[in-house]
């Protein structure tokens, strides 16, 4: 869901150093007090202070509660909140209606209200596909070790042409990955899903969870058998999610650059 509050949220070198907030496990009670949340895990005494300034997103279950307070102010500090299933899916998230950059986001709004838009991003997408399969495949091999020939082609095949996930990405991942990417698009002023010329959908911030689900298996191999408990998986994902950021902006500074080129060529 998309809720309309304005950002106060502003980008620049002198930004603390933000960090994801996860409520998972048995659930939680979410409220606010000026400009912290105040969390209290369900089963414990211990509350916690979490000022909204170093909170990045905010990863949640359907076992936590959420005041109204604590919601207006991840929504007023553009700090996306993502809900995951309970399979660790994304079932959906809240963004605020952030104007970071506007005019990226009316580009998209007028690349996807042109007839044949669908193939064209599917283009750019396949490419961002294939320079995945390149940097993490053909340059510098694989994390389960070099693959032969013929079993780098079938992977090409399923990556790039099929569009298929590696069989080893553990699903406990998926959500968190997808939230990665909600959050960079809340910092470049994108939405995560348009509804395009005859009501198609442009699922961006599905798509980024993809690429960036996609990568971590390439990268790590089969992160779920390194570790038993959830908190475990998760600081061994942590350990990854920098460079996950940082390829996601990558992949949303390429799409916002094609997107661009498109309404060149229009006009």
């Amino acid at each position: 869901m998309r809720a309309a509050l304005a950002s106060n949220r502003t980008f620049s070198q002198d930004e603390p150093n933000r960090k994801p907030l996860y409520l998972g496990g048995a659930g939680a009670a979410v409220d606010a007090c000026d400009d912290s949340l105040v969390v209290r895990l369900r089963g414990r005494h211990s509350v916690a202070r979490v000022p909204i300034a170093r909170v990045d997103r905010v990863v949640c279950n359907g076992r936590t509660d959420w005041s109204g307070r604590a919601l207006e102010l991840c929504l007023r500090s553009a700090v996306p909140v993502v809900l995951l299933d309970g399979r660790g899916m994304t079932a959906g998230w809240m963004e605020s209606a952030s104007a970071a950059i506007p005019i990226a986001d009316a580009a998209v709004e007028s690349f996807a209200a042109v007839a044949g838009w669908g193939e064209r991003y599917d283009n750019w997408f396949r490419s961002r596909r294939m320079d995945l399969f390149f940097r993490c495949v053909c340059a510098v091999g694989n994390a389960g070790g070099d693959l032969s020939p013929a079993a780098t082609a079938a992977l090409k095949r399923s990556l790039v042409y099929r569009s298929e996930l590696p069989e080893q990405l553990p699903d406990f991942a998926r959500g968190w990955m997808s939230a990665v990417a909600i959050a960079r698009l809340e910092k470049l002023g994108l939405r995560g899903r348009y509804v395009g010329y005859g009501d198609e959908i442009l699922d961006l911030a599905g798509d980024i969870g993809w690429l960036l689900a996609a990568e971590l298996a390439l990268g790590v191999g089969n992160l779920a058998g390194a570790a038993e408990s959830e908190a475990a998986k998760l600081r061994l994902f942590e350990a990854q999610s920098a460079r996950l950021t940082i390829a996601a902006e990558i992949h949303l500074k390429s799409f916002i650059y094609f997107v661009r080129g498109q309404a060149r060529q229009w006009h």
